[in-house]
C-alpha cells in the first residue's frame, strides 16, 4: 500500500502538526510526505493530486499545516474503505462551527444536527485538512479538482471538491467520533 502524506501549508507547519506528521510516518515507514508551500491552497492541493497520480500511490492523505490528531486516525480512515473518508473537525474562530456540511432539498450547504453516529455516514462536504481520498478517484473527477466556485456562489476549495466527486457519483463519508485539533491563534 503506498500512502502520500500531502501537507499544505501558506506559511509555515506548526509545530503539533509536525509532532502528528512524525508519528504517522512513524506507523507507516513506507510512506512518503510532500509539503506543498504557497498561498493558493487549491493550487498547492492540485499539485498534490498530480503527484500522487504519477506516483501512482493508492492513497492520497491531506494533513494541512494547523491540524493534529492521532496517527490512529490514519489507521481508522484506511480500514473505513471508502474511495474519500475524512474527519469532522471545528473551523479556526469561535464559536465553533464544524467544517462538515450537509445539503438540504434546495441545494443549500447546512449544519448537521443530531446525535454524531457510531459508524461513518456519507456528508455532502467536508473540510480537507483531514481527508483521506484512494488515489484512483481522482481519474473519475474533473479538473480542477479544488477550486472556489462560480463568482456569485463561491464555496471553499475543499467544498468543491466534494461537490465535484458526488457529480462524478463519489460518496464522502465522515468518520465520527476523532478527537482533531485545528490549531489557530488567540489573543489572551
Amino acid at each position: 500500500m503506498k500512502i502520500l502524506l500531502g501537507v499544505i501549508c501558506t506559511d509555515y507547519i506548526r509545530a503539533k502538526t509536525v509532532a502528528t506528521i512524525a508519528s504517522i510516518l512513524k506507523l507507516y515507514p513506507d510512506a512518503q510526505l510532500i509539503i506543498k508551500q504557497g498561498c493558493y491552497l487549491h493550487k498547492n492541493r492540485e499539485e498534490v493530486c498530480l503527484e500522487a497520480i504519477t506516483g501512482q500511490y493508492d492513497y492520497l492523505f491531506f494533513i494541512d499545516a494547523d491540524m493534529c490528531f492521532s496517527a490512529k486516525v490514519l489507521d481508522r480512515l484506511i480500514e473505513a474503505d471508502k474511495e474519500i473518508i475524512g474527519c469532522d473537525y471545528s473551523q479556526r474562530h469561535l464559536p465553533k462551527v464544524s467544517t462538515m456540511k450537509m445539503e438540504d432539498e434546495e441545494g443549500n450547504l447546512i449544519a448537521r444536527t443530531g446525535l454524531m453516529p457510531e459508524e461513518p455516514f456519507k456528508v455532502h462536504a467536508l473540510g480537507a485538512g483531514c481527508l483521506l481520498i484512494k488515489t484512483s478517484v481522482l481519474n473519475k473527477i474533473d479538473r480542477p479538482w479544488f477550486w472556489y466556485g462560480e463568482p456569485k456562489k463561491q464555496v471553499g476549495e475543499d467544498v468543491w471538491f466534494c461537490r465535484q466527486a458526488k457529480k462524478c457519483g463519489v460518496d464522502v463519508w465522515c468518520l465520527p467520533r476523532v478527537e482533531i485539533g485545528h490549531l489557530g491563534e488567540m489573543v489572551f
